[in-house]
């Protein structure tokens, strides 16, 4: 099956070129020019289904992406607490540990 175009009727366009001013050779090649620029196929055209099929496959990869974006925000929160919760508990261990070596150390060296 061939594709239909929309057509223009480049002999009424021609007409109305001379009856506008132009030569007719002008007019022809304006008539001509004009068809060919406007010349679309129709199975080219979007139809009202194919833009909702569009809105919909477009809704659902922004479904999609919200999701796997918020999972893996929930993961990377995850990751950062717990890399969070040891560093604390490395603190806690420390501190205390340290505060005695300089305790030692100020005794034993008369600091």
């Amino acid at each position: 099956m061939t594709p239909m175009a929309l057509m223009i009727d480049t002999l009424k366009f021609a007409d109305a070129f001379e009856r506008g001013g132009f030569a007719p050779q002008q007019a022809r090649t304006l008539a001509t020019a004009l068809a060919d620029a406007q010349a679309v196929s129709i199975e080219d055209l979007a139809t009202k289904q194919d833009v909702a099929g569009l809105a919909r496959d477009i809704a659902e990869l922004d479904r999609k992406f919200s999701s796997d974006l918020r999972e893996q925000i929930a993961k990377s929160e995850l990751a950062s607490e717990r890399r969070s919760n040891r560093l604390m508990l490395a603190v806690l261990v420390l501190v205390p540990i340290l505060s005695k070596a300089v305790d030692l150390l100020s005794k034993h060296y008369g600091l």
